[in-house]
């Protein structure tokens, strides 16, 4: 992938360089911009370029880091990006979905790489790292290794094992330092830092909220929330590299911006939808008067009971596989799939569906309203963040069960 990229992007990469002379050349102070004249008597910088977010896709709201080794005296320039996968491997949507997903690093020219942000309207910013040229040579050494075709994939990992947690473990292997970054202030919860990256977006929100289970509502600590790149970029500057010897020294020597993101727009991203909560309410209003119809009459519309249990127990599946059959982390335990399971579909559909079968109906909704009653009352005490609309949603199916229990008290036979 990265081979046909360059080759694509060759034809411009003489003018991107003069125009990205001239945007950093502008856009910063006068001593940084003799840095390349100073690194010839100083040798090799070595930095990490942030990307930032955007919402392009799903992926990319979470921004991006790379490498950067720029070495004046040998007239190189070189990134080292590893965020790199390929759409056309086999079964990539199955790998993905089971959390089997292999990334691998691939080098390019660091102006190949910087045009695509600018294109895009996406801002870089690079944090020069404070290194000894001896440091700079052993990671260079890693890099040159890790780039080979038998080495370069790995298992990717969001939380634990992406191009940002990646960088940070070479950093320490190659320094054979600790770092020491600010606490006071940091406390975040991984759910809160992966919702942050999608608040004009509540539809993504809503399905990683399913999808994470209760290990996403525990702390991360400030060197873990170094997964996300703009997390780097809030603590990197303020980290210190803690050496074995007891020697510490800061971890930036400085911060450049290349250029600005373009402004987002201040609409949500999916305008003309309406939010999980919103449809969550909605669903509830209609419940109400299916139930409310169905009880006057003493009878039960089974064709919208039907259809609300398939999407239910269509989306239980998808969390049930989540969490016993994919590497994904924080997926299990998911409490979530106590009002949202595949039984739904399985059980409920048939038995609801299937005119011979709802004397049994009667049963499983009298199983599921008691299940969602005691779930109702335990929830505040769970540890795991069950969002609102998905507990309205449970109000809901709650209800439609309630109404199969008022409606069978009226007849002797349910139909």
């Amino acid at each position: 992938m990265a081979k046909k990229y360059l080759s694509t992007l060759k034809v411009s990469a003489g003018l991107f360089s003069v125009i990205l002379t001239v945007l950093l050349g502008s856009g910063l102070p006068a001593n940084a911009q003799t840095d390349s004249t100073e690194m010839k008597d100083q040798g090799p910088q070595m930095s990490l370029l942030i990307s930032s977010p955007s919402t392009e896709a799903v992926y990319t709201r979470y921004g991006h880091v790379a490498f950067r080794i720029l070495n004046p005296v040998q007239g190189t320039d070189i990134a080292y990006n590893y965020g790199m996968f390929d759409y056309n491997e086999p079964n990539f949507m199955l790998r993905f979905v089971r959390g089997e997903t292999d990334y691998y690093v691939e080098a390019l020219y660091t102006s190949y790489y910087a045009e695509e942000y600018l294109r895009s309207g996406r801002g870089i910013v690079e944090l020069v790292l404070n290194l000894t040229q001896e440091e700079i040579e052993k990671a260079e050494q890693y890099l040159a290794w890790n780039i080979r075709p038998e080495n370069k994939r790995y298992r990717y990992n969001i939380f634990y094992d992406n191009c940002a947690t990646r960088l940070i473990e070479i950093i320490k292997e190659t320094t054979g330092a600790t770092l020491q970054i600010p606490h006071e202030g940091e406390e975040r919860k991984w759910r809160q830092l992966i919702d942050e990256c999608c608040t004009d977006a509540p539809w993504v929100e809503f399905g990683i909220d399913l999808a994470l289970g209760a290990e996403t509502d525990t702390y991360a600590n400030p060197e873990e929330q170094l997964f996300l790149p703009n997390r780097m970029l809030d603590l990197l500057p303020r980290t210190t590299l803690l050496y074995p010897n007891g020697r510490s020294t800061p971890l930036i020597r400085d911060t450049k911006e290349w250029f600005p993101a373009k402004p987002a727009s201040m609409e949500p991203a999916e305008e003309g939808w309406p939010t999980p909560l919103l449809a969550s309410i909605a669903l509830l209003i209609v419940s109400i008067a299916v139930a409310a119809w169905d009880v006057r009459r003493k009878d039960i519309c089974y064709l919208y009971d039907s259809v609300l249990l398939t999407i239910m127990g269509l989306s239980g599946c998808v969390i049930f596989i989540l969490s016993f059959f994919s590497e994904h982390p924080h997926t299990n335990p998911n409490y979530n799939l106590f009002l949202l399971h595949p039984l739904h579909l399985l059980i409920g559909v048939p038995l609801t569906a299937v005119p011979r079968f709802h004397r049994a109906g009667f049963v499983y909704h009298f199983i599921n309203f008691a299940e969602l009653s005691l779930i109702g009352l335990a929830i505040w005490f769970l540890p795991q963040q069950v969002v609102l609309p998905l507990y309205v949603f449970g109000i809901a199916l709650w209800l439609l069960s309630a109404r199969w229990i008022l409606v069978n008290r009226w007849k002797k036979n349910v139909r």
